[in-house]
């Protein structure tokens, strides 16, 4: 039962993953838009490539870049809840 629950739980942490991941991959399959969150608490849009993702989320980035924003613009790092 709990393998069962654990699988359950990955499963849908993938999901998840692609659902808000998708959104932000350009063309190329590579890059990825993210919230960075600088030294000083302020945030902007950054381009990266994917490998980066984790590592950049592992300090507080975001994935939840809002929709028409590019690299540079301002962002907010916190999750927009729907």
């Amino acid at each position: 039962m709990k393998q069962k629950l654990a699988l359950a739980f990955g499963l849908a942490a993938i999901i998840v993953g692609i659902t808000y991941g998708a959104r932000n991959l350009r063309a190329d399959g590579h890059k990825v838009l993210i919230c960075h969150v600088t030294g000083n608490g302020k945030a902007h849009v950054i381009d990266i490539d994917w490998n980066a993702v984790q590592t950049h989320l592992a300090h507080g980035d975001s994935m939840d870049v809002a929709p028409g924003l590019k690299a540079g613009d301002p962002c907010d790092p916190a999750p927009v809840l729907k």
